[in-house]
């Protein structure tokens, strides 16, 4: 069996407002979101790989509830699942 292999774009613009437009601009429902996290009073970010998909609005809808309020989030990656389940053949 070929595992698929997990590829992620970086994205040149880390900003919530730039992620959301490379969302609405995709043609894929499901993503890895590579991201960091932190507080104002943190001085080391929290690094995480987060899964985001759609509803039928092409709402964002995290699998995991990982937003508590930071002041810093950046959006480093994403990992178009879609594409990786096909050139594996499943």
């Amino acid at each position: 069996m070929k595992m698929p292999e997990l590829k992620f774009v970086p994205l040149k613009d880390t900003s919530e407002d730039a992620f959301e437009i490379w969302w609405h601009g995709s043609h894929t429902s499901d993503v890895l979101v590579y991201l960091r996290y932190r507080y104002d009073c943190e001085k080391n970010w929290t690094y995480s790989i987060e899964f985001a998909t759609s509803d039928a609005w092409d709402t964002i809808i995290w699998a995991n509830d990982w937003w508590e309020g930071q002041e810093h989030v950046e959006y480093l990656g994403v990992c178009e699942i879609d594409e990786g389940l096909e050139e594996a053949g499943t």
